[in-house]
């Protein structure tokens, strides 16, 4: 499925109702410069308004695709407010990853200015593609037989070691105290009545503590929408070779 959704708060229905309007054969009354047709009010649509992340969310979320491919632009916080765009790229990016991996792709595009002077540079379109289910490739239960791994790429990491790991661990365990918590592999994967993380590192405490409260979702569209705002390498999009 391919979506290239109205990006402000332009209404397609009054500027491009040519072809409608020779199917149709209405011959409605048009006024203005524009001459734009009385009497479309109903066809307006929630994408130029503020209802639009809510109803990109639910388009995205009833779609039934092996593909969901994205066509938007980056002007969220650029320019005047009737020309920035209404859906955000955590609002994007939230909905998409709840439907499966996503990659970014982008170029530099002019901007649609009708006539006058550019509001502001490094305007690019940006293509997200969504592919949708379960991340076969990549998918937890291939790479460790089905353990969660951690986000922390954290030195003396032990998830290669979890299946040897675990079999040396007791049956009905009440309390486990994962003491030298780390990029707490262990500890996430071991089922237990409760659970302790130790660790002396407080940045990695306050990283491990921000995984517990926050969704998923959430932490990955925040940090992509981080990387595209300040322009910083996206390994996982385009590979180490494009830096």
């Amino acid at each position: 499925v391919y979506i290239d959704p109205p990006y402000n708060s332009r209404q397609y229905c009054d500027a491009y109702h040519l072809l409608e309007n020779v199917a149709m054969w209405e011959k409605p009354e048009v006024v203005g410069v524009a001459k734009k047709m009385k009497g479309r009010q109903s066809l307006k649509s929630n994408y130029c308004t503020l209802k639009a992340p809510a109803a990109f969310s639910e388009l995205i979320d009833k779609i039934q695709s092996k593909y969901i491919l994205v066509s938007y632009n980056n002007t969220g916080e650029k320019g005047a407010g009737r020309s920035q765009a209404k859906i955000s790229d955590e609002d994007i990016l939230k909905a998409l990853h709840k439907k499966g991996e996503v990659k970014t792709f982008e170029i530099e595009h002019n901007q649609f200015n009708a006539g006058k002077k550019n509001e502001f540079f490094d305007h690019k379109e940006r293509l997200f593609l969504c592919i949708v289910g379960p991340e076969s490739k990549h998918s937890v239960s291939e790479r460790g037989k089905g353990f969660a791994k951690s986000p922390l790429n954290y030195t003396g990491g032990k998830f290669k070691l979890l299946p040897r790991l675990v079999e040396l661990f007791p049956k009905n365990i009440h309390t486990f105290i994962d003491l030298f918590g780390g990029g707490f592999n262990v500890g996430a994967n071991i089922e237990a009545k409760r659970t302790i993380y130790n660790e002396k590192q407080k940045e990695i405490q306050r990283l491990i503590h921000l995984f517990y409260k926050h969704n998923y979702v959430d932490i990955i569209a925040k940090v992509e929408n981080i990387v595209r705002t300040y322009s910083l390498s996206n390994t996982f999009a385009k590979g180490y070779g494009f830096y």
